[in-house]
């Protein structure tokens, strides 16, 4: 038994989900703490305004970031032991990020003029803008392609361990929100010199080139419409109802939503491990690549449907504990938003695990920019009346859709994620043991 363990400690997957594990607990478990701190030092419509600039600031992470935690570690695992490549990746990605974050922030100084509360708080607006930039040149693509993670995820886990920690010292006020981003962004700034240092010492840059920054644009294209139109219709709904409707409506949404999102992405790691490891088993052994995804898939939808159910359960408990009072209309909207962890788990499995590494990219884009049309549609024609809880039921149908088209995509190729003889093949595969 302990020779078992030690051999299981000793793979480099199981290595590379605790790794990764260790940085998504950190990203969830942190804000749990911070959430009732700051619920009740900024209040609801002060901490409604955080909600609103993170929304607003994940956009511009997505935009810098441009589909390399996707396409990039894709193309890192594929040419992994070819130096001169991965050369030539890195400068691309540095300069096309570069160009990019310069639009970005050009755009968020426009948008500023157009936002009253951006107008009314530029602070708030500056920290956001450096908090996306920053985050979104992070080079975590790099060591999931490479399959080298541990010590990446311990500097991101010190630094936002660290910026927690500066949080409740320097907030006390509920205009105090700005500093929220601040800290965040200077967590975010030590992770991306150190993971570019540890870059740096592996690979020597390529030359840089126009035809460098154009075929890096074009690999990472397809990933960033994916991603950019998945914001819309997940973090970035929290933006639109911001829009739409006061602060606070923005804070009893965030509530239920900054439970259950997190519950949903807990298993998240498992899709970014696994991500290299099946690009690579396509081209040498498909059968085996669908087997290991087949039954990631079911066993992840099971913890998704026990996640649900229990944030269902709890949302009375959870809102009245993390939140305090004047926080009651946030728990209709969590048990609402409870039911969307199993069809996210789901959702990201077959994306990460099924059409990223199949290269398709076209069909995965069909889906998800055909839904961030119904979920804008629908929250223009919802959200104005029934506020955050049109906003979560939208959510919710606008998950399902996606995962009905995932499953027809895969169905038109031949590919069929749910089909219980995939489990078959593989325990038949299976050793026998006395």
């Amino acid at each position: 038994m302990i020779q078992r363990l030690r051999h299981l400690a000793s793979l480099t997957l199981v290595r590379n989900i605790l790794a990764l594990y260790g940085v998504r607990l950190t990203n969830q478990l942190l804000p749990l703490v911070l959430i009732p701190y700051l619920a009740r030092v900024l209040g609801p419509t002060g901490w409604g305004l955080v909600a609103f600039a993170q929304a607003f600031a994940m956009y511009g992470i997505i935009a810098v970031e441009y589909g390399f935690e996707l396409a990039g570690t894709r193309e890192v695992a594929r040419e992994r032991d070819n130096p001169e490549r991965l050369g030539q990746l890195i400068t691309g990605v540095i300069a096309t990020q570069a160009m990019i974050a310069l639009v970005v922030a050009l755009v968020a100084f426009a948008v500023q003029t157009l936002i009253p509360a951006f107008r009314d708080e530029p602070l708030l607006l500056l920290a956001g803008l450096a908090f996306a930039v920053i985050q979104g040149m992070h080079p975590l693509w790099y060591f999931t392609g490479r399959e080298r993670l541990p010590l990446i995820a311990a500097v991101d886990t010190s630094g936002k361990i660290l910026a927690t920690l500066v949080i409740f010292v320097l907030v006390e006020a509920p205009g105090d929100g700005w500093i929220v981003l601040a800290c965040h962004a200077a967590a975010a700034a030590l992770t991306l010199v150190v993971g570019y240092a540890l870059v740096l010492r592996e690979v020597r840059p390529g030359r840089l080139s126009l035809a460098l920054v154009r075929s890096t644009l074009r690999l990472g294209f397809s990933m960033f419409l994916m991603r950019m139109a998945v914001l819309m219709h997940t973090a970035g709904n929290a933006f639109l109802l911001g829009l739409l409707v006061p602060p606070q409506f923005v804070a009893f949404f965030a509530a239920g939503e900054k439970l259950c999102r997190p519950a949903a992405w807990l298993l998240q790691p498992v899709n970014v491990a696994l991500l290299p490891r099946l690009s690579s088993l396509l081209g040498t052994r498909p059968d085996e690549a669908d087997r290991l995804a087949g039954l990631a898939i079911v066993l992840m939808g099971a913890t998704g449907l026990a996640f649900g159910g229990a944030l269902w359960l709890a949302a009375p408990w959870l809102v009245g504990l993390i939140y305090g009072d004047g926080y009651e209309a946030a728990i209709p909207v969590m048990r609402v938003m409870a039911m969307i962890v199993p069809l996210i788990v789901l959702n990201a499995a077959l994306v990460s695990q099924w059409m990223v590494p199949r290269g398709l990219d076209r069909a995965l884009n069909v889906v998800i920019i055909g839904a961030t049309a119904i979920n804008l549609g629908l929250a223009l024609l919802i959200v104005p009346r029934y506020q955050a809880f049109g906003m979560a039921w939208i959510t919710i149908l606008v998950e399902g859709l996606i995962l009905l088209g995932l499953l027809i995509a895969l169905r038109r190729r031949g590919l069929r994620p749910l089909d219980p003889a995939l489990l078959r093949r593989r325990f038949a595969r299976s050793p026998s043991r006395p």
